[in-house]
């Protein structure tokens, strides 16, 4: 494939070439992780498991943590509002469901929520 690139730059005559020592192969069974976003093996593009669960827990502790009249900091409020703007850009249903049952549950809003103590 690189030969095949090189050649067709080459007859284009383009400004640029590949950097062979930054170039990486990656196999079809997933695990394809570039600039912290994975190419699985579906040809999605997600953020990973791991990131999603770790915004999840967020969403559940800062939820709890209000219906326990916790009330977070305004900085920790923009960071996880911050990672789930993030998330949703990528995968934007990944976390709509959960938002949506913590919601229920605590019988409050993530946007009204956010805003107030964004705006205090």
């Amino acid at each position: 494939v690189l030969d095949v690139v090189n050649t067709i730059f080459q007859e284009e005559n383009a400004p640029f070439t590949i950097n062979n020592q930054k170039t990486r192969y990656a196999s079809n069974a997933g695990r394809n992780w570039n600039l912290g976003l994975m190419f699985n093996n579906r040809g999605q593009i997600t953020v990973g498991h791991k990131r999603k669960k770790r915004m999840k827990n967020g969403l559940y502790y800062f939820f709890r943590d209000n219906h326990e009249q916790i009330t977070w900091s305004k900085e920790d409020t923009q960071v996880l509002a911050g990672e789930l703007a993030y998330i949703q850009q990528i995968e934007p249903d990944a976390l709509n469901q959960h938002i949506e049952k913590l919601q229920q549950r605590y019988n409050c809003s993530w946007l009204a929520l956010r805003k107030t103590i964004l705006s205090s």
